[in-house]
């Protein structure tokens, strides 16, 4: 199997989605509620994408093909403002706060930056014993 024909394989399910999305976006009955839940499937959506092209680059940096970085400039605040968001539908039961000092500017890969920081939330969403992992 070659790279392209893994890609595609991986792409399918996630075509299919984004596809629903953009459908339903379409639909003038969405409540207020539901408008942003579907902006967030879009952008989880976005998010698998690049995890996946990711995973695909890891491996050819295995293979000694090299790894690319795309540094852009970035909000911190804001980036990490939409992965307590996402994160948040998929633990309703967890109170996710975000206090943040205002704009944070940088020039970063945004891909492995949200990696992080998602990998820290989730983390503090799974470990009964959060306090020990808080400043």
């Amino acid at each position: 199997m070659v790279y392209g024909d893994i890609r595609a394989r991986f792409a399918e399910p996630l075509v299919a989605i984004s596809g629903v999305n953009s459908i339903l976006k379409l639909s003038k009955n969405l409540s207020a509620k539901e408008k942003p839940l579907l902006g967030r499937s879009g952008s989880s959506v976005k998010r698998m994408t690049e995890l996946i092209n990711n995973l695909l680059e890891l491996t050819n940096l295995r293979l000694g093909s090299g790894m690319t970085k795309n540094k852009s400039p970035i909000d911190l605040s804001k980036q990490s403002e939409k992965i307590v968001q996402e994160l948040q539908l998929g633990y309703p039961e967890a109170e996710l706060v975000l206090e943040s000092p205002g704009p944070v500017q940088g020039n970063w890969d945004g891909i492995p930056l949200d990696q992080l920081m998602t990998n820290l939330i989730l983390m503090l969403c799974v470990t009964e014993n959060r306090e020990a992992l808080l400043p």
